[in-house]
């Protein structure tokens, strides 16, 4: 018992100073596993009361046992490193390397007992399985840990989508646009957006999905240059951030929780809570005029230009209210939907988050660019008007000097 509860405690401290030492190998440093075997030779594992009850026969077989033990336990270990050989001088120098008595030999082995290797089908112990995780870590984390820049990165995509010209057949495919429902699920007036069926799924020609993608994409940018307002609805769960994105890039609004039926159609008793909200008019650079509203004019409803949706089918009821107000529509259809309920449908896999990315993406940064070449446009209206109002003032001032506006000017060059 003395003997088995000497091994277990020395090789318990042992193997936790070599695994500290093994896990801050220090590069460069010569390295032989031969010194360090050389080093314990001379090292004595019994502690000196304990060693004087003993007779000289049995404290030099132990002490030989212990030094086989250590020279099995390092046999197998790669640690090779100057602390590890430090480490081994300081055993033999301090305390002649001793544990201490019986009861510090059996307190170590409580708390090293889960050490021991499994059998069998025995599960790993936690300390066993942080080894056996931090053997692999050391050998094949490197293994295949460069990712190509081809890679799909949802965040990266979402951010920064692609214009619609960057955007060909092999963007639709990598974000599953062409997959469809089963044969069973069919829409007749989906047919022509079909391209063939496979394994019992509609494939949907992509061809007419980027047709259709680029038309909607320029309707946006007209609208959007135009001052329009755009809604963005998308009810499904993990459209959220897609739909809100979209709607801040393209200045526009969103719904991603639930369509409140009426809210066209009964905009009176559905809005009754936000009567009291002002009303203001902005100019074409989204700033507040000063002319006042009329008193009729605050319960009107103001209609949106354009609302794009992302799941037709579980929003009938906005399709039938924009129907009724005569609001135009886009979205994705997929082979279950209807695309006569739609003014512009796109063909596609409406179930996959990332062709919903692409969608709204494209038509998001077209709004934006939309926005862009209007708040352009004004800005270089207002310094025209500018301008003007200068040189009709310089010329009110000095009527008899000659001046000549540029409008003047040009009047004179055309004629």
């Amino acid at each position: 018992m003395l003997r088995q509860s000497l091994k277990l405690g020395i090789k318990a401290q042992i193997g936790a100073k070599l695994r500290q030492y093994s896990s801050t190998d220090s590069p460069g440093v010569e390295r032989s596993i031969q010194q360090l075997l050389e080093a314990t030779k001379s090292m004595s594992f019994l502690h000196p009361p304990v060693a004087e009850g003993l007779s000289p026969e049995l404290r030099d077989k132990l002490n030989k046992e212990l030094r086989e033990l250590f020279h099995d336990f390092i046999a197998g270990v790669d640690i090779e490193s100057q602390q590890a050989k430090e480490f081994v001088e300081r055993i033999g120098s301090a305390d002649n390397g001793v544990i201490g008595d019986i009861s510090q030999a059996i307190e170590r082995l409580r708390k090293v007992s889960s050490i021991s290797i499994s059998e069998g089908s025995e599960p790993y112990a936690i300390p066993e399985m942080y080894m056996r995780q931090a053997f692999h870590t050391k050998n094949i984390a490197d293994m295949g840990a460069n990712i190509s820049d081809d890679v799909y990165k949802p965040s990266f995509e979402a951010a920064h989508p692609k214009s619609v010209y960057e955007t060909g057949i092999s963007e639709l495919i990598a974000a599953g646009a062409h997959l469809g429902h089963a044969t069973s699920r069919l829409r007749p007036n989906c047919m022509p957006y079909i391209y063939g069926v496979r394994e019992g799924i509609h494939i949907i020609d992509l061809q007419q999905t980027l047709a259709s993608l680029r038309r909607v994409s320029k309707v946006v940018r007209e609208l959007s240059a135009n001052a329009g307002i755009i809604l963005f609805v998308g009810t499904r769960k993990g459209q959220e951030g897609t739909v809100e994105r979209a709607a801040k890039r393209a200045k526009g609004y969103y719904v991603y929780k639930r369509w409140v039926p009426g809210t066209f159609t009964n905009f009176q008793i559905i809005s009754e809570q936000k009567r009291n909200v002002d009303r203001l008019e902005l100019n074409m650079a989204d700033e507040p005029s000063d002319r006042q509203l009329s008193p009729s004019l605050f319960g009107t409803i103001i209609k949106p230009d354009l609302v794009v949706v992302l799941n037709p089918v579980e929003n009938r009821a906005l399709l039938s209210e924009c129907i009724k107000m005569r609001i135009p529509t886009t979205g994705i259809i997929d082979t279950d939907s209807e695309p006569s309920l739609l003014t512009y449908p796109i063909p596609g896999n409406d179930d996959s988050i990332r062709f919903n990315d692409l969608v709204l993406g494209v038509l998001s940064r077209q709004a934006e660019l939309g926005n862009n070449n209007r708040l352009s446009n004004y800005q270089k209206h207002v310094e025209q008007v500018l301008k003007e109002e200068e040189e009709a003032e310089h010329k009110k001032r000095n009527p008899d000097d000659g001046f000549i506006s540029e409008n003047e000017r040009k009047l004179a060059e055309s004629q």
